[in-house]
């Protein structure tokens, strides 16, 4: 099962500008296999199977998940907040949260609004609308917990034979693979110089995109990413395999490479207007070769994300698959 491997990743919380615990675990990870550590000042980190004087291969992901910001207290202990990102307020309702405290405490919550759902057929909801109940006595409340203190979206684990359902795996499920790729790619050799791991403050503003692009300076680039089977247009569903990204508001994949891989490999088209961090690693420097691919993820921004267990799977040997042959790409 997956969930032996992934579990201590899982308990590690990593809203936006908190990424250092998860970054250091990735780093030890990482290192135990005998790889050169790369790091941004940000905590972005990256193995390097180092080939110095080659052309630079770089595959990156999040390290960042969905959040909020506690933004007042109120003296009825309701605590509004800020969201981190520009997503729907729908998206956050009656869902668990994790309050991460200056103190490094973790305080369970709920996202309430006050509507009596069951009678009231109100439809539209507003960030204003909405706040932390915390579980804790008022007095408690107001000396653990502070204005600016993050927070993360809290559910169980939650996995079966076919699926992984739980908060933040359109971040937490690369980080696992991209241990694993750590493990499966250690013996062999690129004629390239090959970077893979996570940026901080990714999913929040993509800052630490600019960053690690910078320090790296790839010239080809693989954005891993989930994409949305709600609503999806064309239709994408759990179990598709490989789905690569051919619009996004930020950005249009490199034909060149977008046709390599099609040629090459089984994959579903996607668009959408949710950018990634292809959408800025392709247009940073001057000019980077990018392609965003990943795997149908149902419920993204909710606590309860909804992934296939085949498509972890796929995901992987394409990756491998795709190193095995970038020379072609890169002519090298």
């Amino acid at each position: 099962m997956i969930e032996k491997k992934i579990k201590e990743i899982y308990d590690i919380y990593s809203v936006s500008s908190f990424e250092k615990q998860i970054s250091n675990y990735l780093q030890d990870a990482y290192a135990s296999y005998g790889y050169k550590i790369v790091r941004d000042n940000l905590n972005s980190v990256f193995f390097n199977k180092d080939n110095p004087g080659r052309k630079k291969i770089m595959l990156a992901f999040p390290l960042d998940e969905y959040g909020l910001m506690v933004r007042e207290i109120e003296d009825n202990g309701k605590l509004r907040f800020i969201l981190l990102e520009d997503i729907s307020p729908l998206s956050f309702l009656n869902q668990r949260v994790n309050i991460i405290t200056r103190n490094k405490e973790n305080i369970k919550g709920v996202i309430k609004a006050d509507v009596k759902f069951a009678e009231n057929t109100k439809s539209t909801i507003s960030e204003d609308d909405l706040f932390i109940e915390v579980l804790l006595p008022l007095d408690d409340l107001k000396e653990r917990v502070n204005i600016g203190d993050l927070v993360s979206l809290d559910s169980p684990f939650f996995e079966n034979e076919n699926f992984i359902m739980a908060r933040s795996l359109s971040q937490k499920i690369f980080q696992y693979i991209s241990i694993s790729l750590a493990e499966k790619i250690r013996d062999k050799t690129y004629p390239f110089d090959l970077y893979i791991g996570g940026i901080s403050q990714s999913t929040i503003g993509f800052r630490g995109t600019k960053t690690a692009t910078y320090v790296i300076r790839p010239d080809l680039a693989l954005a891993l990413t989930s994409f949305e089977t709600n609503a999806s247009s064309p239709k994408i569903a759990l179990g598709d395999g490989i789905i690569v990204g051919k619009y996004d508001k930020q950005m249009l994949p490199d034909r060149k490479l977008l046709s390599f891989v099609e040629s090459k490999f089984e994959t579903k088209a996607y668009l959408g207007l949710r950018g990634n961090d292809g959408s800025f690693i392709h247009k940073t420097l001057s000019g980077t070769p990018s392609l965003s691919v990943g795997l149908a993820t149902a419920n993204i921004t909710t606590a309860n994300e909804v992934i296939m267990k085949t498509d972890i799977e796929k995901l992987e040997n394409f990756l491998i698959d795709f190193l095995d042959q970038a020379q072609e790409f890169l002519g090298v």
